[in-house]
């Protein structure tokens, strides 16, 4: 099955290349067509948006990103993420990326969605948020270690080390092998602070 030049995926494709070589103008247009061939295809609203976004265009930005999650909820939630956050929190929006993977949590409360949720509020600096959707999680899993470490960590930056322990073990005991060292030394940095 050959790809016609003309398909959103490839023109999408064709967008990252550009932006990834500072070609925004260019990779905006290619973008807006992927857009315009298929408007239901999540991706390509991601796509359009992350070139927005590195425009510094942050309103169209959001308004893309949120049409992508309103298409697919965990469509945000790919290897770019962090980055995209940052981008974000670095033009002093965190806080409304945070928003709109709130309305994500009030009509998709998947573990997954919600996770998300906490991490963006988290790294925007919404500790109190973050806390609370850590705590949802755990409670619906306790042997959820990722969210019982996440929780922790979020504890720990609001100074509560009291809730941070328990969490922390919570997390050491249910997490993989591999996982344990670093939650370890979490644990143990709690002890001495």
């Amino acid at each position: 099955d050959l790809l016609s030049p003309h398909s959103p995926e490839l023109l999408d494709e064709w967008a990252i290349v550009l932006t990834e070589q500072g070609n925004f103008l260019e990779a905006q247009n290619k973008a807006r067509l992927a857009v315009q061939l298929d408007p239901p295809f999540a991706g390509a609203h991601v796509i359009l948006g992350d070139v927005y976004l590195e425009r510094q265009d942050v309103v169209d930005a959001l308004a893309e990103h949120e049409q992508a999650l309103n298409l697919d909820p965990s469509a945000l939630s790919d290897g770019s993420f962090d980055h995209r956050i940052n981008l974000y929190i670095q033009q002093n929006q965190g806080a409304a990326l945070a928003e709109a993977f709130r309305r994500v949590v009030v009509s998709h409360p998947e573990h997954d969605n919600r996770m998300a949720y906490a991490y963006v509020a988290s790294k925007a600096g919404q500790l109190s948020v973050a806390v609370e959707q850590y705590l949802i999680l755990v409670r619906l899993d306790p042997t959820d270690w990722l969210a019982n470490r996440n929780l922790a960590i979020a504890y720990a930056q609001t100074g509560d080390r009291v809730n941070a322990r328990p969490a922390a073990q919570a997390a050491l005991h249910a997490a993989p092998a591999d996982q344990k060292p670093p939650i370890q030394s979490f644990l143990n940095g709690l002890a001495s602070g």
